[in-house]
């Protein structure tokens, strides 16, 4: 899953997200085709420490939500 929060003004969709991905990183060989996204999820924010580094006990606890609003790319 990708946990993404879009700067103001941003016009970007789960699928160009996912397209990009498929195109700059697999069509590349930087990446494999089984490390592409099977979730994506735009929020408004993502949760940081106090030292400004992700909150991962904090984003663990809101997986629900974040799954809730999440678009699934690919089946599993």
């Amino acid at each position: 899953m990708a946990i993404i929060k879009l700067v103001p003004g941003a016009k970007v969709t789960e699928e160009g997200i996912y397209k990009f991905l498929e195109k700059e990183g697999v069509s590349k060989g930087k990446i494999a085709k089984w490390m592409l996204l099977d979730y994506i999820v735009f929020c408004d924010d993502i949760p940081k420490t106090s030292v400004g580094k992700f909150d991962k006990a904090a984003i663990h606890k809101k997986m629900g939500e974040f799954l809730a609003k999440a678009k699934r790319m690919r089946e599993l």
